[in-house]
């Protein structure tokens, strides 16, 4: 996207980039409920981050144990 187009966007819009614009419309096209199960991918998986730099040490200092939850 070029500076000039950018200054005109509004704020508030989200810039989706163009390869998921792109794959919603196939998949809507061959199968909306596939494009459905992709939407609510993108929607419902949380971003993952790496552990910042300052929590390494901490992390790999602490006590870590797994602990099973009863159904």
């Amino acid at each position: 996207m070029t500076q000039q187009k950018k200054d005109k966007t509004p704020v508030q819009r989200l810039l989706v980039p163009s390869y998921i614009l792109a794959t919603g419309k196939i998949l809507t096209a061959i199968s909306p409920f596939l494009a459905s199960r992709f939407a609510a991918k993108l929607f419902l998986t949380p971003f993952k981050y790496k552990l910042p730099k300052r929590e390494k040490k901490m992390d790999r200092e602490s006590k870590q144990t797994p602990l099973m939850l009863p159904h």
